[in-house]
């Protein structure tokens, strides 16, 4: 066993018999790796049971090493299926949201300055829709390389799903100013690759980014409105003219609470009747009707 055994499992399998042996159990379960006859190593499943004589000393180990490569195997795929995009191999949002909560808690214990970043690309609805969804998955693709290759080795990268990326920025700074700063070179860079040209199955396409960004420090934060306050300065990026980036600002957050809040007053006035259209009728010189002007008043009850 010593002899044949991986030398990564070597001191944990050595330490687990010089317990078992002297002890009293009289069966064993235990995984590790053997070195095959062609050299590579098999992990495999040793179950057996200790034979011992009249004092109780272990004299004898007699059991089974099944070979554990095909099991193994399916929990890799059952692993990358749960935690990563099929597309592009990048890590996906189940994979990005319990990462970040261990980069909080990095962040709160070195009393630094991170960021989360929300990077969509725009018009890629209309390069599916203009050159089919097999065009638009090759763009993915690369630019989750471009992307790969333009991120220092500690920043973290998910696809989210369609053309929403997540990045994840460590150890920015002590300061929200010095934090900015970085985000914002980080930020340019992306723009730059992605704005490069991309050649697809022979044509060439173009495309640029719009990134939102939202900085957090060593106090507790909530992962959902993190991802929230990137989103909503994603699209006020796009708002102010696409392939930029724009941080969150509380403003950004109550503009759209507003929002929703005269939405569902809008439903509520509907279902209750509380709109009434008046008219005022429009007259051509000789009198004859011609138009009308159309007003809607809304008549909401008291303390809505």
């Amino acid at each position: 066993w010593v002899r044949l055994m991986h030398p990564e499992d070597r001191t944990r399998i050595v330490a687990f018999l010089d317990d078992l042996l002297p002890g009293t159990r009289q069966t064993y379960s235990i995984e590790f790796r053997l070195r095959h006859r062609d050299g590579h190593y098999v992990p495999v499943l040793s179950r057996g049971y200790i034979l011992r004589d009249a004092t109780g000393k272990a004299v004898r180990l007699s059991g089974t090493n099944t070979d554990l490569t095909e099991r193994k195997q399916a929990e890799r795929r059952i692993h990358d299926l749960a935690y990563f995009d099929q597309l592009t191999g990048l890590p996906n949002r189940r994979f990005l949201l319990e990462e970040l909560s261990q980069i909080l808690a990095r962040n709160g214990r070195a009393s630094r300055h991170g960021a989360l970043l929300f990077l969509d690309l725009d018009n890629f609805k209309l390069l599916n829709d203009t050159m089919g969804h097999d065009m638009g998955d090759l763009l993915l693709r690369e630019v989750a390389r471009r992307l790969r290759r333009a991120l220092r080795e500690g920043d973290h990268l998910a696809r989210l799903g369609g053309d929403e990326f997540v990045i994840v920025l460590e150890n920015l700074g002590a300061t929200p100013a010095e934090a900015t700063t970085e985000v914002q070179a980080v930020a340019r860079k992306l723009i730059e690759v992605l704005g490069e040209p991309f050649a697809l199955a022979g044509r060439q396409v173009s495309s640029s980014p719009s990134i939102g960004a939202t900085l957090f420090d060593g106090e507790p934060h909530d992962i959902d409105t993190l991802l929230r306050q990137a989103d909503l300065a994603m699209y006020r990026a796009k708002d102010e003219g696409r392939n930029t980036l724009r941080f969150f600002d509380p403003g950004m957050q109550a503009a759209v609470d507003r929002q929703a809040a005269l939405s569902a007053a809008l439903r509520t006035g509907l279902a209750r009747r509380q709109f009434v259209l008046y008219c005022q009728p429009q007259f051509g010189q000789d009198g004859s009707l011609v138009g009308a002007e159309a007003l809607v008043r809304w008549q909401r009850g008291a303390g809505e």
